[in-house]
């Protein structure tokens, strides 16, 4: 028996719209088939386990990442100290919560990739219960916007590289990654969706074939509740090929 529980517990605590926010958000996930897959990482031998639920480690990576900082939460600092206990309660932590090295090996065991892709999934969730929350706020003001971007990052190691082409002289033709992102940029920050290449896939072929798959439910989503979204773009997107895709969907690209 797990010492947590898959299921979202939902306090009495309305007066915290970020509390309800984040509970609107966990309830539209799937946790029964979010822990299918994670404890298909676990081994067969019990004692080998951790004894939490790992839907409610995973939502406690969720809210660490998102709403509260991840590097608070250390060896020498209890969960308590860095996350409220209304909100571990959301996670499905009742009676105990969870050490710095039981996170740790949760983290190592389901691998790093496989949290940033889920962690996008949340953040998109996250993001709709706000909309959703304060639908009749963005429903006057009649618009959203969207940026998508990419950086480079030098990197060491074994893992999956390309050479860089930039206009910065530091980093052309080194080696590295790119990081690809989509952000609320108006009338608020917020980080949508996010994912690591090499730095060698182009900006155009990662937004087609990655980006506006994942983030076009999010997009019709706005469009259901009545407000336009506009996106701005760099050169590196400029293409007849994005521009339809964003005309279909009835979007508005701004080339910067």
């Amino acid at each position: 028996m797990f010492r947590s529980s898959r299921n979202v517990f939902v306090l009495d605590n309305l007066k915290d719209k970020l509390f309800s926010i984040t509970s609107d958000a966990f309830n539209s996930l799937d946790m029964n088939k979010l822990f299918n897959f994670l404890i298909s990482f676990y081994s067969h031998k019990p004692n080998k386990n951790s004894p939490y639920d790992p839907t409610s480690l995973l939502r406690l990576f969720f809210l660490l990442n998102s709403i509260f900082s991840e590097d608070a939460f250390t060896s020498s600092r209890d969960i308590l100290s860095v996350v409220p206990p209304e909100y571990l309660q959301l996670c499905g932590f009742r009676d105990s919560v969870p050490c710095y090295t039981t996170y740790f090996y949760f983290k190592r065991r389901i691998g790093l990739s496989n949290l940033l892709c889920l962690l996008n999934s949340f953040k998109l969730a996250l993001a709709k219960s706000y909309l959703n929350r304060f639908s009749f706020i963005f429903k006057k003001l009649g618009f959203i916007v969207l940026s998508v971007d990419s950086q480079p990052i030098l990197v060491d190691g074994n893992v999956p590289k390309g050479v860089i082409h930039s206009h910065n002289k530091f980093y052309n033709k080194k080696l590295g990654i790119r990081f690809h992102h989509v952000d609320i940029v108006f009338p608020f920050y917020f980080n949508l969706f996010s994912v690591f290449r090499p730095a060698n896939y182009h900006d155009n072929t990662i937004f087609q074939n990655l980006i506006f798959d994942n983030i076009k439910s999010f997009i019709r989503f706005c469009s259901s509740k009545g407000f336009y979204v506009f996106f701005t773009l760099d050169k590196g997107y400029d293409s007849f090929s994005v521009f339809i895709i964003l005309f279909l969907l009835v979007l508005y690209p701004l080339f910067l």
